[in-house]
């Protein structure tokens, strides 16, 4: 943009209570255009617009309905007369479009020298009392000027993705009048379009970090958002409903991510904690805006075992958590759901309260894993994380064996593209073999009974398929769950290990051109390479110390041999026939 282009056309749209405070916006809008380029001269010109209001305004009092004078608005940077005036200017322009505003007339009365000056000029029809000036003569003394519309395009233009300064509590009070919606089905859209706008440039400041923390402890400043997210809706009488309908909701929801970056700040005080926590109780089909906004912000709040803990002391919390485990709730509910009920599971201490409420039964409920939800990979990776952390607890193991849930992560790991979620999958059965096969739970009827349903050959086929992933903690993770199993299962882990693997399921990170897209962009290995690998194989190159087999650390290769002389047989006899040093084989062997 330069100076030579033809005049921004300003908006006629419908005045705001932020109209009047230019001089907040005024400072937004500057702070950002340094680095803007184009957005420089924009920048310029506004402000040049907001000095122009600034002077016109300062000879003018407030706008007076029936009865005397109000007193002079105060505006956010403490001069008298900025909120009201503005508020007059775009007032005056509506009136002279045939549009009185709401409250005011057409012959409401201007004092001030400025109205008198107007009267002298005006060749309106004036009241009786020459006191009196039309509103239409106002337009006159606030000719060119922008209202809250324009401005906040311009915010939103300039403003960077990231901005480089922060807005502290007074920053932020420019934005708290935006979240107020005019329900005139004619004044809507502009109002609407400044929400958008606001809640556009507060959520950049807030995901650039740069909303003070202080902010929180300003109340007056943050029940407003809260009540446009909880409370906003469109007028009866609006057109273009559905469309309309899906702008408010694109505000909202940046309102709403701006109130979950601010309570991932570590101290949020407690009023704010209880209010978002109520919105557990809508209706997650009806309003699932609020519940996947609450289930972000509690999933922030737990990112540490002393977080996660405190926050499942709240003895409310846990019930409203499981009543949530629907598998009628909208995705954008269960999947925060899920991400929330995974932080919360990572401690210890948790594991048991969780299970003991039905948490296990509770994700598989929501059938995650079958064929038809497998085009909600996140959803199906989410709630793999829950119960991989859970069956850690050997109460939590026996309830999963319990359901269908191991048997449909066997066939999500048999169809799934997905490498990763193969083999988080997997970590399921790793984990639950390793919480029944050590302590004295192992020797339980219950434990041998559920560790049936994590030892079967296509389990252990998936278990012994990590020998070949690319990370070695997956490598040892495989090898130490089929050693646990060879305990009670010798003959079935080495049938395990002696069987082509059917499918690969972490390729190496240079995998060959064996390699096939499936046309979504997904990997699948050729099965005719994969038929020809064998874990057993795997396990040769893990023991086989010359430079040229795997390079695995000391750990891994201790396991290895634990694996082999435990399970002994054939993979023993393989190996050693692999094997070319004659000093690993009897190292193997002791």
């Amino acid at each position: 943009m330069t100076n030579s282009e033809p005049e921004m056309e300003l908006s006629s749209a419908q005045p705001h209570p932020f109209n009047g405070q230019v001089e907040e916006l005024q400072r937004l809008i500057l702070a950002s255009g340094p680095e803007q380029g184009d957005y420089d001269n924009v920048c310029q010109r506004a402000a040049g617009e907001l000095d122009k209001i600034a002077s016109k305004l300062r000879d003018s009092h407030t706008v007076r309905a029936d009865g005397p004078a109000h007193d002079s608005v105060q505006d956010c940077g403490g001069e008298a007369g900025g909120n009201g005036a503005a508020a007059e200017a775009v007032a005056a322009g509506r009136a002279s479009r045939g549009q009185p505003e709401r409250g005011l007339r057409a012959e409401t009365t201007i004092d001030g020298p400025a109205a008198r000056r107007l009267r002298a000029a005006d060749s309106v029809a004036a009241e009786p009392d020459k006191r009196q000036a039309p509103l239409t003569g106002l337009l006159k003394l606030t000719e060119g000027v922008p209202d809250a519309e324009w401005l906040w395009a311009i915010a939103d233009n300039v403003v960077l993705q990231k901005p480089t300064f922060s807005l502290t509590a007074s920053d932020f009070t420019p934005f708290v009048p935006t979240f107020t919606l005019d329900m005139d089905p004619d004044e809507f859209p502009t109002s609407l379009n400044i929400v958008k706008h606001s809640t556009g440039v507060l959520e950049r400041f807030a995901a650039a970090d740069m909303l003070a923390p202080q902010l929180l402890k300003d109340k007056p400043s943050v029940e407003p958002m809260l009540d446009f997210i909880e409370h906003a809706e469109l007028p009866s009488q609006v057109e273009n409903r559905e469309e309309t309908d899906k702008e408010l909701g694109k505000a909202k929801a940046a309102a709403a991510r701006t109130l979950v970056f601010l309570m991932s700040e570590t101290e949020v005080p407690t009023w704010l904690w209880e209010r978002v926590e109520r919105w557990f109780d809508q209706d997650a089909q009806k309003r699932p805006d609020l519940v996947s906004c609450a289930l972000l912000a509690y999933g922030n709040r737990a990112r540490s075992d002393a977080a996660s803990i405190a926050t499942l002391k709240s003895p409310s919390l846990l019930p409203r958590l499981v009543h949530l485990l629907n598998p009628k709730s909208p995705l954008i509910v269960q999947h925060a759901l899920l991400g929330l009920l995974r932080n919360l599971s990572i401690p210890e201490a948790n594991r048991k309260p969780l299970g003991d409420a039905g948490v296990v039964e509770g994700v598989v409920g929501l059938e995650p894993w079958t064929e038809q939800r497998d085009v909600v990979g996140a959803v199906q990776g989410a709630a793999i994380g829950v119960v991989k952390a859970l069956v850690r607890d050997p109460a939590n193991a026996i309830r999963f064996a319990n359901t269908s849930g191991p048997q449909d992560l066997l066939s999500l790991i048999d169809r799934t593209s997905d490498p990763a979620l193969s083999l988080e999958a997997t970590r399921v059965f790793v984990n639950a073999i390793r919480s029944l096969s050590q302590g004295p739970i192992a020797s339980s009827p219950e434990a041998k009974e559920a560790l049936e349903a994590y030892t079967s050959a296509d389990a252990l086929d998936a278990v012994a398929g990590l020998l070949a992933a690319p990370y070695p903690v997956l490598m040892n993770e495989g090898l130490v769950a089929l050693s646990l199993a060879s305990l009670s299962q010798k003959s079935a882990v080495e049938g395990a290990l002696m069987r082509p693997s059917r499918v690969q399921t972490a390729p190496a990170p240079n995998a060959s051109s064996t390699q096939a897209d499936d046309g979504k962009g997904a990997k699948r290995v050729d099965l005719e390479q994969t038929a020809k690998l064998r874990p057993v194989d795997k396990l040769v190159k893990i023991l086989d110390p010359s430079p040229a087999s795997d390079n695995v650390g000391p750990e891994i290769k201790a396991n290895a041999g634990t694996l082999v002389k435990s399970v002994g047989g054939k993979v023993a006899d393989t190996i050693k026939g692999g094997l070319k040093n004659e000093a690993e084989i009897i190292a193997m062997d002791k």
